[in-house]
């Protein structure tokens, strides 16, 4: 059986506090797919990307 030290943890999840409470607002609202916080992630990834998706 591999142990921890054994391996290289390739892609690690490294998520800010910030990130979390994001994540989390958005499980505790019960809506996972097309809700306020969806929309808003599409309209700023859109704007960071400069296209009009919305």
């Amino acid at each position: 059986m591999l142990k921890k030290e054994n391996y290289f943890a390739f892609g690690a999840p490294n998520f800010t506090d910030m990130e979390i409470a994001a994540g989390t607002r958005v499980i505790r609202s019960g809506w996972v797919g097309m809700e306020q916080e969806t929309i808003f992630f599409e309209k700023e990834l859109s704007e960071l990307f400069g296209l009009n998706l919305l």
